[in-house]
């Protein structure tokens, strides 16, 4: 209802109480006289009407002067104040109430709403800022969350309790196949994980559970460190090692496992290599046995029969050498299978060019302070196995430092421009036998438990 529709409605409910309360009371003071009264009042009414009516009409201008007032100063702002106030606070917070023609307290009202109005954007801005910081920090960790995980060599799974999937990696997606040549139309592999899936229609229910509950024993008996480690073979064949790492929530100061991180390893590749040098130690063990059983054979009876003939002396002694040297091949046979199993198990990593060299040189230097002259490009990156060739060419200083008495060493690293690599090493001032040379290609490089070389 529009304010004016208003003010016409109040107005005429107060003049027509007002005349209904003057009439009824003159109605009630003439019934009240008797006849002769009335009588007498009837002559004089022409002298006694116009001063009541013209003191009801001023009464009736004040009135409506004042109810004019009520409105313009009052009623109106008030409502344009509550009008302004609903645009400030769900349309638009830079509008102002605007209030000209008001009572003094009608403009200080409309002042302290403004102030509130500008105060309410201040925190609105402050509030914005802060959800955009914690965004772009949130967005930031997101980020170097994803570039970790799809960086990580194993398969990460992220789980609620429940078991289901909230994050996984692209290690896991590929370990997770039906078949091991399952493909996409786009050549990708199809896996069965999905955000929102259970973990369990893809890993057995038990372990995971069993896992589950000994983190939990594991929380309540106030243990931080808490990792379970178990082995889950799939349908596909893979052996996989699953690590379970839980992590927290925290409500009304008390900690509660809100989910677990698995980690994913393949052993299939660990345990067949395993296999193939558990068989490796077997038959050698099965062919040296042979081996030693002559010789043990040959030297008993030379020894339980010192009087022997010159001729079967002869045989003897010469199917221990005979057996001697099957068995040095056989060794020899032996350590270039470990050694053709070592470099099957190694694995290339990216490495600059300068820092390998630098690790190189450092090694020689301190087993067998041979100076180290280095030269290559900046920021070249290598893809080896940096560990396997520390140790080839640190075999070659030794070599060359026992058996040619070389004093400096001088590496040269080109890059090619095939993506490719040449490592030159050269000793001035000194000669090598090329014999040593090809020994130390030849010789296979295994090494104790402290590094040294088993040649």
């Amino acid at each position: 209802m529009k304010p004016s529709f208003k003010y016409w409605i109040f107005l005429g409910a107060i003049y027509f109480a007002i005349i209904s309360i003057i009439v009824a009371s003159l109605i009630g003071a003439w019934a009240s006289l008797n006849e002769s009264q009335q009588s007498a009042l009837s002559e004089m009414i022409n002298k006694l009407v116009p001063f009541p009516l013209l003191g009801t009409i001023t009464i009736l201008f004040i009135i409506g002067a004042l109810i004019n007032l009520l409105f313009n100063d009052y009623i109106i702002p008030i409502l344009k104040l509550a009008e302004s106030a609903r645009i400030i606070s769900t349309v638009n917070p830079e509008h102002r109430a605007e209030i000209k023609n008001a009572a003094k307290e009608i403009q200080y009202l409309a002042d302290i709403i403004n102030q509130s109005a500008a105060a309410f954007i201040e925190l609105q801005e402050d509030v914005a800022g802060k959800i955009a910081t914690a965004q772009l920090t949130l967005n930031e960790e997101r980020t170097r969350l994803a570039a970790l995980m799809s960086e990580l060599p194993h398969g990460v799974i992220v789980c609620n309790t429940d078991g289901q999937i909230l994050l996984y990696n692209q290690q896991a997606q590929k370990l997770f196949v039906d078949t091991p040549h399952a493909s996409s139309k786009n050549g990708q592999p199809t896996g069965i994980l999905g955000l929102g899936r259970s973990i369990f229609s893809i890993l057995d229910r038990d372990p995971i559970i069993h896992s589950l509950e000994m983190l939990n024993k594991c929380h309540m008996s106030g243990r931080k460190k808490m990792v379970n480690h178990s082995m889950i073979t799939l349908h596909t064949g893979l052996c996989l090692r699953v690590n379970m790492a839980p992590f927290f929530t925290e409500q009304e100061k008390q900690k509660t496992i809100s989910g677990f991180v698995l980690t994913l390893e393949d052993m299939t590749h660990q345990i067949e290599s395993d296999s193939r040098r558990d068989m490796l130690i077997q038959s050698l063990i099965d062919e040296q046995q042979k081996d030693l059983e002559e010789i043990r054979s040959s030297i008993t009876t030379i020894l339980d029969r010192p009087q022997l003939d010159p001729e079967e002396l002869y045989n003897y002694r010469k199917q221990i050498d005979q057996a001697s040297l099957s068995l040095q091949d056989k060794v020899s046979e032996a350590r270039t299978n470990y050694a053709h199993h070592l470099h099957a198990l190694s694995k290339n990593e990216n490495i600059l060019a300068n820092n390998l060299l630098d690790i190189i040189s450092t090694n020689i230097n301190e087993r067998f302070s041979i100076k180290v002259t280095v030269l290559a490009p900046k920021s070249v990156w290598l893809q080896l196995d940096s560990y396997s060739m520390v140790q080839a060419i640190s075999h070659l200083a030794g070599l060359l430092s026992t058996h040619s008495k070389v004093p400096e060493l001088l590496m040269t690293l080109t890059a090619e421009e095939e993506s490719g690599a040449e490592l030159v090493i050269a000793w001035p001032g000194a000669d090598a036998d090329q014999e040593l040379l090809k020994t130390w290609q030849q010789t296979p490089l295994i090494t104790d438990t402290n590094g040294k070389l088993l040649n």
